[in-house]
């Protein structure tokens, strides 16, 4: 059973969020370090250009997928694999209407924390098995949380802006090295074409070891119950 890290460890380790906007906080050294990194980083990348960049691109464009096709052949040749895909390509608009909550709304609303600190027990904290989905169980008590219900759409939302990086500023100053008469609408068709297939392509390497994680679970569980003498025959929805 796999359990869920306790909101305060995030905002109180993590995050460090101050009690409120009267004050500001301390400096968080590993983020600055890697801020720091990073625009290293950036300064090497660029300070000899835009054409010296766009080489790199190849490399950093094609690279990824090569990396994900040797993870998709070793995936598939996995035991339980074809649990996992069949599961990715076989839709449940159901779940869509079941109300769903981010944990991240929860951690700065500190009324809202300390209730739920004190009405959730610890069956409530564990992660849930059912389907491989990852959600909460509620009480009674927090059932306003229902008007998160769209939580699940907001997220599909905001994931395909960042995919396609909409109105983000890089973006926007690389397009206008493009030539005058450049066709941008065959250029943003196909880039939206080669997202969306990335995505799919995606979804089959993570979910055939999906699959294997769950065939493994099932055998290391069965094998067990052996070994106390019960015997269980896994059922599957």
């Amino acid at each position: 059973m796999l359990r869920v890290c306790h909101p305060s460890k995030l905002r109180n380790r993590v995050l460090q969020i101050s009690k409120g906007i009267d004050e500001a906080g301390g400096l968080q050294w590993e983020l600055v370090l890697a801020l720091f990194v990073a625009w290293v980083l950036v300064y090497f990348a660029i300070w000899k250009g835009v054409k010296w960049t766009g080489k790199v691109v190849w490399f950093t464009a094609l690279f990824p997928y090569l990396c994900m096709l040797c993870l998709f052949v070793r995936g598939i040749t996995l035991p339980g694999a074809e649990l996992g895909i069949k599961y990715y390509l076989t839709p449940d608009f159901s779940r869509l209407q079941e109300p769903q909550v981010n944990p991240t709304f929860l951690l700065f609303d500190e009324d809202r924390l300390r209730q739920m600190e004190e009405k959730w027990t610890e069956e409530d904290w564990k992660w849930k098995e059912e389907d491989w989905t990852r959600r909460f169980s509620f009480h009674d008590g927090l059932k306003e949380l229902r008007r998160f219900s769209l939580q699940v759409w907001t997220d599909a939302a905001t994931q395909i802006f960042f995919s396609y990086g909409l109105a983000l500023g890089t973006l926007i100053a690389l397009g206008s090295y493009n030539k005058f008469h450049n066709n941008c609408y065959r250029q943003a068709i196909f880039v939206c074409f080669v997202n969306s297939g990335t995505s799919f392509f995606a979804g089959f390497v993570v979910f055939s070891v999906l699959g294997y994680m769950a065939k493994q679970r099932d055998v290391h569980r069965s094998q067990r119950r052996a070994r106390n003498g019960v015997s269980e025959t896994p059922i599957r929805k």
